[in-house]
């Protein structure tokens, strides 16, 4: 054997080797393949039909991180320009350029996802690191944390001390999903949520982050997508709060906590839609998605 050939074995061999502890290490993705698991293909197809000016379309764009790991992504576009950005942990897609009729929009991409699952600390709970406090425990226009009627509604609350995190995390996700009902039409404000102890889906998520807020635990808005078999993905919108070093997801529609489904694609963080545009007459988009099964040999 040259020595050409073996130092290209053992550059092969070193890449196998990485990608294994990528999978294993980071993605923490089964050695073997289970029962039912696979890749998803996934397609983002966006029309759009411009003012005849520059204009710019945005989505939230799915990345590698716990229970999921994204590979083979893809666009098209016509006459765009596209690039990816990283906001505030967020990747968000932007097509740029000259809008002036109709364009359409792919983005593609596979994603091997499984469920969630995390285990409440029983010991002490350290105070969350102050980058953490700092961005997902404030007040902001879509959590009012600070308002009259959410100040008012935790004083007549019976939560566990400050101390048991935990037990707060509870007793507010309870609140939420059993005292606040679940009108899809209802709107999505946070306080009209708490008020009229109803909301839609984002309303009901709203209220839990700004009550989570309020009584010091950080907690942010997820955005996704359920990839579901035979029919379209759906958005779903979803909470994590901060407890122990991990953030704990949760759900009051959908009714999870400390666990997310396997069909559960994070596409974000944050207050930002799905899809977003500028300098256009109209917008639309519609994912669709195929499961790949795994065969074992």
């Amino acid at each position: 054997m040259s020595r050409s050939v073996a130092a290209t074995g053992a550059v092969l061999i070193a890449l196998g080797v990485a990608v294994f502890l990528a999978k294993t290490l980071i993605y923490e993705l089964p050695l073997a393949p289970a029962e039912g698991l696979g890749s998803w293909q996934v397609e983002l197809r966006i029309n759009v039909r411009g003012e005849g000016k520059r204009g710019s379309v945005r989505a939230l764009l799915p990345a590698s991180g716990d229970g999921q790991a994204v590979f083979d992504e893809r666009s098209s576009s016509d006459r765009l320009d596209f690039s990816i950005r990283s906001t505030d942990g967020a990747r968000i897609g932007v097509w740029t350029g000259w809008i002036e009729d109709v364009h359409e929009i792919v983005y593609g991409f596979r994603v091997q996802v499984r469920g969630v699952s995390i285990e409440l600390p029983v010991d002490e709970v350290f105070d969350p690191p102050e980058s953490v406090r700092r961005n997902y425990g404030q007040p902001t226009p879509d959590f009012p944390s600070r308002a009259p009627e959410v100040v008012h509604l935790l004083e007549g609350l019976r939560l566990p001390s400050p101390a048991d995190v935990a037990g707060r995390i509870r007793t507010l996700y309870s609140f939420v999903s059993y005292e606040i009902a679940t009108v899809p039409s209802a709107g999505k404000d946070a306080v009209l949520t708490l008020s009229q102890r109803e909301g839609s889906p984002e309303g009901k998520e709203r209220l839990l982050v700004t009550l989570l807020r309020a009584s010091g635990i950080p907690a942010r808005s997820i955005r996704g997508l359920e990839l579901r078999e035979g029919t379209d993905p759906e958005a779903r919108i979803w909470t994590e709060a901060y407890l122990g070093g991990h953030w704990l997801p949760m759900s009051t529609v959908d009714g999870f906590f400390a666990a997310r489904p396997a069909n559960l694609v994070v596409l974000g963080s944050g207050d930002r839609p799905l899809l977003e545009a500028t300098g256009v007459r109209a917008v639309g988009h519609r994912y669709r998605c195929m499961h790949e099964y795994l065969r074992p040999e």
